[in-house]
């Protein structure tokens, strides 16, 4: 089982296709009518309701922000590459994010929301170095990784089938010639970003069809990874409005 925490992700999760074993609630805090409904809404499941003291709470979650609302629920379920290649998706203006290497929870929780955000297909993510949809995760996505469909795989080859499939990939990466404003990005298309640290691999680079590069003021070495999604991934929806 895992502990998911926060009231958007509880309530993402009651919305989303994961079992839910308990809920638990702070008893004596005041409960708003958006709590009372999810309270609710979890009675009509059947879903058994705990209330625990303060202290419980924060000794069952630990130091993490829970709003005196969690739940036990069963493990995140990935999809797989099929799921995003053969879907309703597979449509003419695609669009995945692919992420490399990137390590950090509360980075690949905000990618996840900013990709649900942008409208994206789906997450795909290595197995190796590469951080799993943890509660850490489900908080910093706000609950979207229950919409979202994450798939953890061979990224390398991943991007391979991809390519094959019709998709371009364009690369964010600090030695690209590109402006990603300069590319089309009408079509099948997949953004692939990699670590703050280590940027994209060698390999994985080498799977790009572009490498675009953000204009950096100087000093500047990059941006958090969730920042440079939001940049790419809003400049594929402005061409796309404008098309």
């Amino acid at each position: 089982m895992e502990l998911v925490y926060g009231r958007r992700p509880v309530a993402e999760v009651l919305d989303g296709p994961r079992r839910i074993h308990k809920v638990y609630v702070a008893a004596g805090k005041r409960i708003d009518d958006r709590v009372q409904s999810l309270l609710s809404a979890a009675r009509e499941r059947d879903i058994v309701i705990i209330e625990s003291t303060r202290d419980e709470m924060d000794e069952r979650f630990g130091d993490v922000v829970h709003q005196g609302l969690g739940a036990e629920v069963s493990p995140y379920v990935y999809a797989e590459l099929p799921d995003v290649l053969s879907g309703p998706e597979d449509r003419a203006d695609s669009l995945i994010v692919a992420l490399d290497q990137v390590t950090d929870p509360q980075n690949l929780g905000a990618v996840i929301r900013t990709a649900a955000a942008a409208g994206a297909d789906g997450i795909v993510g290595g197995k190796n170095r590469s951080a799993a949809v943890t509660p850490a995760v489900v908080k910093a996505s706000a609950g979207l990784t229950e919409k979202a469909r994450v798939v953890q795989t061979n990224l390398s080859d991943a991007l391979i089938r991809l390519k094959d499939a019709g998709f371009w990939v364009v690369g964010a990466d600090g030695s690209g010639t590109e402006r990603h404003w300069d590319l089309d990005l009408t079509g099948k298309t997949v953004v692939v970003l990699g670590s703050e640290g280590q940027g994209l691999s060698r390999l994985v680079r080498e799977r790009c069809d572009w490498l675009a590069a953000l204009p950096l003021a100087p000093g500047v070495d990059s941006l958090n990874v969730s920042a440079a999604a939001a940049v790419f991934l809003y400049e594929v929806l402005r061409q796309r409005r404008k098309a």
